[in-house]
């Protein structure tokens, strides 16, 4: 993977390979949505997962898919949480179970710049994923986080 291309051609191949184990599955996906190397979908309630995974798992000797499914009506995506408790699919930010919120410190010397970034970045991803109702919730997480973890100064957040 050290060359440039290695991207493209990768793209390329998982395409060509999605499109052909799709095409001959036992039944399609209503949505299936692919990052690099996670993928999300979305079958009717009628089928089986499970052969939709053991029908890709023959496809290539070398690309074995894993499956995880909803743990109390939630599933994580790349760093989007999918809840699925009242029949509709409502985003949040997602952290691993590992993950610390320790970020770089106000005290720090780092650039003012850079640390504004992290916070402006933190905000948005907030603003882009979450549902308006859990916007707040996210909101003052990311304050708290900052002010009691990270030593920033209320006013500068």
């Amino acid at each position: 993977m050290g060359s440039p291309i290695s991207p493209l051609i990768t793209e390329i191949f998982m395409t060509s390979f999605e499109e052909s184990a799709l095409s001959t599955s036992p039944y399609q996906p209503l949505c299936w949505y692919r990052k690099v190397d996670d993928t999300f979908a979305i079958l009717d309630p009628d089928h089986d997962p499970a052969v939709l995974l053991d029908h890709l798992n023959k496809q290539h000797n070398r690309i074995q898919f894993i499956m995880e499914t909803e743990d109390q009506h939630k599933l994580p995506f790349l760093d989007v949480s999918l809840d699925n408790s009242s029949n509709k699919i409502t985003p949040s930010v997602y952290r691993k179970p590992t993950h610390t919120d320790q970020y770089i410190h106000y005290l720090s010397n780092h650039h003012p710049q850079i640390k504004r970034a992290i916070v402006s970045t933190l905000t948005r991803r907030a603003k882009v994923i979450c549902d308006p109702a859990q916007l707040n919730n996210e909101t003052d997480h990311l304050k708290a986080t900052f002010i009691t973890l990270n030593g920033y100064v209320p006013r500068n957040l």
